[in-house]
């Protein structure tokens, strides 16, 4: 049962991709989101970490509707998406936007930064008529991300990346949205600027009541400014928890091998036998069913073939797909 206060609801996405056959052979089919669910607060920064490949960024683009799902439900606000036509989901867009990696590419290069900002306003006009003219709330939304008015007459290539990212953000927030998906907002940027724009982004949570989807692969950056971490591995969510909790007791041995890879000044690496023992299951076993880290866990055993695959409430908030409740895994 959703909350008051939930702005996000996803229930049971999954997404499959079906490539075609050729020469007499069948095609084969790639399920890159598995089965996925999880709730959002407004004013919730949940991140989403995990290794490339592991369905991140597919599952931000499907929760946006920028990729059609294969099966499951996409609330937003206690509107289900996936159901609407393409006319009545067209205003819901301006509820749920999107900060990009890098947003040089994201950007007309021919386009000044006025017309960047004002392009969204026109095509919801409405925002127009309920909110003010055009050039009124570009000002309004420069100030809220630090840039100054006299940048509206150029072009993003003459910015630094830290610029750029304001601009981007700047025109995600230019249509009020009530959630934003920043997949790698940071990755691009150096490391004094990927602090300022983490701090931007916790004051406009705070100053907006956004319900921000973080997704990265800083955990450091993730520590600073979640409140909730899920962990994706192979289009599974396998661990979900407040974001002090998940990093000082981890769950599941994917989330602690992750963990365990970051960097620490001064100190060695720590060996991880969990990553790299053999697996206690049969080579070659289908991987469709089962805990999807047992072939690289130090404990798996027969029965991980057979669970782990769905989240468990061990404690208050903290949800694990790992079925050992005995094991004493390392944080940081």
């Amino acid at each position: 049962m959703m909350q008051p206060d939930t702005v996000l609801s996803v229930r049971n996405l999954n997404k499959v991709y079906q490539t075609a056959g050729s020469w007499g052979r069948p095609g084969s089919k790639n399920h890159v989101v598995r089965d996925v669910s999880f709730d959002m607060r407004q004013g919730e920064i949940l991140g989403l970490m995990g290794e490339s490949g592991s369905g991140k960024t597919t599952l931000g683009r499907l929760i946006l509707q920028l990729l059609p799902q294969t099966s499951g439900q996409v609330m937003l606000e206690g509107r289900e998406l996936s159901s609407m036509t393409m006319q009545a989901l067209r205003p819901l867009r301006a509820r749920m936007q999107m900060i990009f990696q890098d947003p040089l590419f994201a950007f007309n290069p021919r386009h000044m930064v006025h017309q960047i900002l004002s392009m969204p306003l026109r095509l919801h006009s409405e925002l127009v008529a309920r909110h003010g003219p055009v050039d009124k709330q570009i000002g309004q939304v420069l100030a809220q991300v630090g840039l100054p008015q006299d940048i509206l007459h150029r072009y993003p290539q003459e910015f630094s990346g830290g610029q750029r990212q304001r601009i981007g953000i700047a025109r995600a927030l230019i249509l009020r949205p009530s959630l934003i998906v920043a997949d790698e907002a940071t990755s691009a940027l150096d490391v004094c600027v990927q602090a300022q724009i983490l701090n931007l982004l916790l004051d406009l949570r705070d100053q907006l009541g956004l319900t921000i989807l973080f997704i990265a692969h800083d955990l450091t950056a993730m520590g600073l400014v979640c409140d909730r971490v899920a962990v994706m591995l192979r289009g599974r969510i396998v661990e979900i928890a407040p974001t002090a909790e998940l990093f000082s007791r981890p769950r599941h041995p994917y989330t602690a091998s992750l963990l365990q890879a970051i960097p620490r000044i001064g100190s060695r690496a720590a060996a991880a036998p969990f990553v790299s023992a053999p697996a206690k299951v049969a080579a070659g076993a289908d991987m469709d069913h089962g805990c999807p880290f047992r072939m690289s866990c130090h404990w798996a055993t027969e029965a991980c073939a057979r669970t782990g695959t769905t989240l468990r409430q061990f404690e208050d908030g903290h949800w694990s797909a790992c079925h050992r409740e005995d094991l004493e895994l390392p944080g940081i």
